[in-house]
């Protein structure tokens, strides 16, 4: 599926800009839109990798499940770094430059893992501090307060994302609530690496993480009835996920001899960069040994369906993407690792349903309009 980006997450934190009259060429979404006055606090919770499919852990009168009112698609890819930053800035990938979990840099050489700062391939490799500004983007909520001074906004992070962060959901929610108490106007975001974190390593079909949904439904609708009338809740997610089985791509030789470099961004939206006079023979070699699993697009078609969203095009989206991307069909990914060593259940990235549709969940004590 295409991303629709009128209809996803990155209208999110695009509704709360425009509501304070702040520049973005994304539109709203109308729900929300219709909701903000009559609410002085709104927070929303983000909860990583909870995919619509992860209701189905759900009975059907669980908290998340009976004010789920709508799904929204993630951005392309349909991973951590991509679709949190558009949930934290408003902003389409294309726009961000925030596509993968590491991205190639030509200047310094580097398989940039965003959020770590290290090379993905080489992690004691020495990087320049000055990589960080290259992904540096305005938050939506810091826009906000700068414009204007009556209403108070906040990030909460957990930890190691914030070495001073909580180390639970239900920490991080009481921590909202001590901020929003002693402020007249508040606007938030809350954040979880549950349920992903379980999903990677269990697969969304486990017991483990079966537990985990149930476990963020309880803290939610507790948090929610401890609220007065006067906070909006809602709830969505970066991205989905799906189970996996690993595709060692380090070990096609046929395909490495035609590499410049090892492969780039995600294992299931994965970049190629192509030696000169080499791409038939690519092309040829990849479709014949995965074209049952991945489509293969020349990477200037990617930007021409719009797959990474629309807007100023960021000045690493061409190097990010190299010559060719492939994108995942089926269950597979490619690893880099041993096999043996490769702990992955599920993952995310690609363009299937289960990784591309999260759920809007709205908890609006008042009623919708």
């Amino acid at each position: 599926m295409k991303p629709n980006y009128a209809k996803s997450i990155v209208n999110i934190p695009a509704t709360f800009l425009r509501y304070h009259h702040l520049k973005t060429i994304h539109p709203s979404l109308p729900v929300i839109e219709r909701l903000l006055p009559s609410y002085k606090h709104t927070v929303l919770i983000v909860l990583d990798g909870f995919g619509v499919n992860l209701l189905d852990h759900l009975d059907d009168d669980a908290f998340l499940k009976k004010f789920y009112l709508m799904t929204l698609d993630s951005t392309f890819p349909s991973t951590t770094v991509a679709a949190t930053t558009a949930l934290l800035s408003g902003l389409t990938p294309y726009e961000s430059g925030h596509v993968g979990w590491q991205q190639y840099l030509k200047a310094s050489d580097t398989h940039y893992t965003v959020f770590l700062h290290e090379d993905f391939y080489d992690v004691h490799k020495p990087l320049d501090a000055k990589l960080k500004s290259l992904f540096h983007y305005p938050r939506a909520l810091d826009r906000i307060q700068e414009k204007d001074a009556d209403i108070a906004t906040q990030y909460f992070f957990p930890k190691p994302i914030d070495p001073d962060g909580y180390e639970t959901l239900s920490k991080g929610l009481k921590r909202y609530k001590k901020f929003q108490s002693v402020r007249a106007k508040t606007l938030s975001y809350v954040y979880s690496i549950e349920p992903d974190a379980t999903e990677h390593s269990y697969g969304i079909h486990s017991e483990e993480t079966a537990r985990v949904v149930r476990k963020l439904n309880e803290t939610i609708e507790s948090f929610v009835h401890s609220l007065d009338q006067e906070t909006l809740v809602l709830v969505t997610a970066d991205h989905g996920l799906i189970d996996v089985s690993p595709v060692p791509i380090l070990e096609n030789s046929a395909i490495m001899s035609c590499l410049l470099r090892k492969p780039a961004i995600e294992p299931r939206a994965t970049a190629f960069f192509v030696k000169d006079g080499m791409h038939d023979r690519f092309e040829a070699v990849f479709n014949a040994a995965y074209g049952e699993d991945f489509t293969l697009y020349e990477s200037a078609l990617v930007k021409k369906l719009g797959l990474l969203g629309y807007g100023k095009k960021h000045a690493l989206v061409d190097e990010t993407l190299g010559d060719y991307v492939a994108i995942a069909k089926t269950d597979k990914y490619f690893s880099v690792y041993p096999l043996k060593t490769d702990a992955f259940k599920a993952h995310h990235a690609g363009l299937t349903d289960a990784e591309m549709e999260v759920p809007l969940i709205v908890y609006a004590p008042k009623g919708l309009i």
